[in-house]
């Protein structure tokens, strides 16, 4: 009797622990961990009696389906997870499996519903290995951490403060608006991604770079040029590549960005938009405006962060910011592919 609830026991904590890797961010180490749970409790048979055994293949068999709806929404539907649905794949999926071995594999002269147990066992199955293939395969979207700007600085070092919240191996985006002729000068590890003239002699210019944030990062990244500009940083996690796809420019009339080609049709768009002079943006319908500012003083200018979400499709419909600026402009267009 002790050894039989010593197994109990046992078992029962293995599968608390297991639901607990899942939720803590570790769901392909709980899902492992739920699999051996499944198959000691398939080598030991523990008796189970008939009514809670059909209460067992029930909540299992709904835990399966479960797993199975969340998995194809994933990979068919959406091409993408979130921590939401790995979260609900991975508990699902471990209940599933746990439950219906402990309900499908009675002694062999114990009575049970066939149909039912077949079925659960089934689903439970399929939605075990659907929920591995999600962890394995399927990306996250790549997900804003933070946003910091600054729309002038008095001096000619432009300094950028870490982000909010920036990890280990998130990708920092930093657009750097500046006047003159020189050339800007960065921080060690940052790459220069895109430059584009904001006005047609080229006093202005508006650069993007980028920069893989490491466990040492340090509180400031300090440009330099020769003349006062305006700055704002972003950091993402999940990003593999960070690929620009559109330069746009002009003088005056709309701010329009033509269609796009994206490689990934999960990726979202940054549309990272400033001008020579002090304008307001109106992002269209399908764009998050993650941050607008203005400089009306010694440095005059606008600048703004649109985000278009995964649309599905490569091919991306044109936009307008609504906006009408007196001077020069641009519209950097960024793609961030999933890691």
């Amino acid at each position: 009797m002790r050894t039989r609830n010593a197994v109990a026991v046992a078992l029962a904590v293995a599968t608390l622990l297991a639901l607990v890797l899942v939720l803590v961010g570790f769901p392909l180490s709980g899902l492992l961990l739920a699999a051996v749970t499944a198959v000691v409790v398939g080598v030991l048979r523990p008796a189970t009696p008939p009514r809670p055994r059909r209460a067992l293949l029930g909540v299992g068999l709904v835990a399966g389906l479960l797993a199975l709806v969340v998995a194809v929404a994933d990979v068919v539907v959406r091409g993408h997870r979130s921590t939401l649905s790995t979260g609900l794949v991975g508990l699902a999926a471990v209940l599933a499996v746990v439950l219906v071995a402990l309900a499908a594999l009675p002694p062999s002269a114990a009575p049970g519903p066939t149909v039912l147990r077949r079925t659960a066992a089934t689903l439970a199955v399929v939605g075990f290995i659907c929920a591995i293939v999600v962890v394995l395969t399927v990306p996250f979207l790549p997900g804003l951490r933070s946003v910091g700007y600054d729309s002038v600085d008095p001096g000619t070092d432009l300094v950028l403060s870490r982000p909010p919240g920036t990890e280990d191996g998130d990708v920092l985006v930093a657009q750097i608006h500046y006047r003159g002729p020189g050339a800007l000068r960065a921080p060690q590890g940052w790459t220069r991604i895109a430059a584009t003239p904001v006005t047609p002699d080229g006093a202005e210019t508006a650069e993007l770079w980028t920069h893989v944030a490491d466990s040492e990062e340090p509180a400031t990244y300090a440009f330099s040029t020769d003349l006062p500009g305006g700055k704002i940083i972003t950091a993402w996690s999940n990003v593999a590549t960070v690929v620009v796809r559109a330069e746009e420019k002009g003088q005056g009339g709309s701010m329009a960005v033509p269609a796009v080609t994206v490689e990934t049709s999960t990726a979202p768009l940054l549309y990272y938009a400033t001008t020579a002079g002090v304008t307001r943006m109106d992002p269209p319908t399908g764009l998050a405006e993650q941050f607008q500012t203005s400089s009306d003083g010694v440095f005059k200018a606008s600048m703004a962060l649109e985000v278009r979400g995964p649309t599905g499709a490569e091919d991306v419909d044109p936009v307008s910011l609504a906006a009408t600026p007196a001077g020069g402009w641009v519209v950097q267009v960024v793609e961030l592919d999933p890691a």
